[in-house]
């Protein structure tokens, strides 16, 4: 049965999965975009090493565009992306905005795609049909990136980039589910469901409270057909706030 591990899981605590918390510092009132000092700092926190050495060479995709809400944090994920790769020689990136690169052909140099808050336009939500306003091609360009993730390819989809084909059962079921809505940005608290996980050693056992606009999900998320790894706990957030 196809398993969906998601790393973090928008839905009902049952309990306090953590006892100790992880405090974010609090976010700057602007978001400015990455400087060399940034880029530095991130270069300075990142491992020598991949956790995880690769088996061969491993090439990403970074797909940066979006063509509805800009999300100011893009360039950041990009560069951090970017850094980490080059310090850990875990994989290469090649980064575009050119949604062509999805076709079957250029997606094949690829291990892996990395979608970077790629917000379509409101409604239709389908950011192929954006830029090329042909349904035909469109839905080519999605199944394409389909077939790739169910050849064993890789996938991450980086917030905003939820939203990418919203409307699309078969990307909704792919990702574990599809956008609803976010109340305005508040403090989350993060549980943590697996401990022990590789991909949250990070965290040293401990919750994480920082603060986010929180996604709620919605289509295929309700089948709960995916491996959560932090939860949120929802009793938590204010909708007014």
């Amino acid at each position: 049965m196809k398993q969906i591990l998601s790393i973090v899981a928008l839905g009902l605590a049952v309990g306090a999965l953590a006892h100790e918390y992880i405090k974010a510092p609090a976010p700057a009132n602007e978001i400015t975009m990455p400087t060399p000092e940034w880029r530095e700092k991130i270069a300075s926190l990142a491992p020598d090493q991949p956790t995880a050495k690769p088996e061969a060479p491993r090439r990403i995709l970074l797909f940066s565009l979006s063509t509805g809400f800009k999300h100011k944090v893009a360039p950041h994920v990009a560069d951090a992306v970017k850094i980490l790769g080059e310090k850990t020689g875990a994989y290469e990136v090649v980064e575009s905005r050119d949604v062509e690169i999805f076709s079957p052909d250029n997606l094949e140099g690829f291990d892996a795609v990395i979608l970077n808050n790629t917000c379509p336009i409101s409604e239709k939500r389908d950011l192929f049909f954006d830029v090329l306003h042909d349904p035909v091609r469109a839905a080519e360009l999605e199944r394409s990136l389909l077939d790739f993730v169910v050849a064993g390819k890789g996938l991450v989809a980086l917030h905003g980039a939820i939203t990418f084909q919203n409307n699309s059962p078969a990307v909704s079921e792919m990702l574990g589910g599809s956008f609803h809505f976010h109340p305005p940005r508040q403090t989350v608290t993060l549980d943590l469901v697996e401990p022990k996980h590789p991909l949250l050693a990070a965290f040293n056992g401990k919750g994480y409270i920082h603060s986010d606009e929180p996604y709620l999900f919605k289509n295929a998320y309700t089948q709960k057909n995916f491996r959560p790894l932090l939860e949120m706990d929802v009793g938590k957030l204010d909708e007014k706030t």
